[in-house]
């Protein structure tokens, strides 16, 4: 999409288009005519996260301190990873030294939130540890699935991409077989990146 249509888009000025571009919540890539256009993934992050927060000038407003800035990030993008993936629910998982904390959720039952698991015995683990995504179509036939803390949950697929090099991670969980798509997964990673910078 072309600076201009994304201006429309996002009901902003070309000038805070380019602040988000500045920023690294916008992706621009050149087209084979050279062209710079605005990822329609990226677009629908920050347009889902304006929406969320009603105030289309706090992406590239300075904040202090850290730990308020992660939880206004953690509800912003838990919502709007779950309204565009069309997922059953999400988390927002912290790295706190050898633990995954469960910070945020949205999701039609309860999941996780508020509790800590080693990273060494769960899939955020290892998605922070390897800077790698995964989509698990059955989290019974992954050895990577701490499968008892699952057995309540509605959980019966799931997707979980980085946050930065691995300070977080983002998790989408449905509860029909499901593999994720490459446009869940783009869009799951346009939200994780997005969330790397509102963590800084």
């Amino acid at each position: 999409m072309l600076i201009g249509a994304a201006a429309d888009a996002l009901r902003v000025s070309r000038r805070t288009i380019y602040n988000y571009v500045r920023r690294g919540y916008l992706k621009m890539v050149s087209t084979r005519n050279g062209s710079p256009r605005i990822t329609k993934a990226s677009l629908m992050v920050v347009q889902a996260a304006l929406e969320q927060r009603g105030d289309r000038a706090f992406l590239f407003t300075p904040r202090e301190p850290r730990q308020p800035k992660i939880d206004e990030a953690s509800a912003i993008f838990k919502t709007a990873a779950r309204r565009l993936i069309g997922a059953d629910g999400v988390t927002l998982v912290l790295r706190e030294g050898h633990s995954c904390h469960y910070v945020e959720e949205d999701a039609i039952s309860p999941l996780w939130k508020g509790q800590r698991f080693p990273m060494s015995a769960c899939v955020s683990g290892w998605v922070m540890e390897h800077v790698d995504s995964v989509i698990i179509p059955d989290i019974y036939a992954d050895p990577r699935v701490l499968h008892e803390a699952y057995r309540p949950t509605f959980v019966k697929s799931m997707a979980m991409v980085p946050v930065g090099e691995g300070m977080a991670a983002i998790g989408a969980y449905w509860r029909a077989p499901h593999v994720a798509t490459a446009t869940e997964m783009e869009m799951l990673r346009a939200i994780g990146d997005s969330a790397a910078i509102a963590f800084q």
